[in-house]
């Protein structure tokens, strides 16, 4: 029986023509192992999403009467009866 020969063009160890993109490597990566750290990255930014917001959960119970930080009304337009954001301030 004659063997195979592959043709000159074509190894099993050659390297691609063309780098995949910014898009295929890391976000939509069919690599187990870059999927695992897409797990871990997101894990930890849900992480600190929700430890935010729980702890503005926590503030609001603490004290009732204080606006939130950041987003609360300033003591100001409590005072005059009209409460809004620090985005309404324009």
């Amino acid at each position: 029986m004659s063997e195979a020969v592959a043709p000159a063009s074509f190894s099993a160890h050659s390297t691609p023509t063309e780098t995949p993109s910014f898009l295929r490597t890391y976000i939509f990566s069919f690599d187990h192992k870059m999927i695992g750290k897409q797990f871990l990255f997101l894990s930890f930014v849900m992480l600190v999403c929700g430890g935010l917001l729980a702890m503005l959960m926590r503030w609001e119970l603490a004290w009732p009467e204080t606006p939130l930080p950041l987003i609360g009304a300033s003591q100001q337009f409590i005072d005059s009866g009209e409460p809004q954001t620090a985005m309404d301030k324009t």
